[in-house]
């Protein structure tokens, strides 16, 4: 598919700051139906190499549709 050249140049307010938290986290993977425990548990995170939970690969969909998650 090719670029549509009429959005080149555009820019965009910037929007609100979201704040992403363990419970947003753990309540998304649930609505997903993923048990990896890296998105519940800062132990298991921290096992896996991370410094806490961390959000699953889609997350983001949460900001872009101005879900309160």
């Amino acid at each position: 598919m090719p670029l549509n050249r009429d959005f080149i140049g555009r820019s965009f307010p910037p929007s609100e700051p979201y704040e992403v938290s363990r419970v947003k986290i753990r309540d998304f993977a649930q609505a997903i139906g993923d048990p990896n425990p890296i998105y519940r548990d800062a132990e298991a995170a921290k096992a896996a190499g991370h410094p806490d939970v961390i959000a699953p690969p889609t997350f983001p969909i949460v900001v872009s549709l101005g879900s309160p998650a």
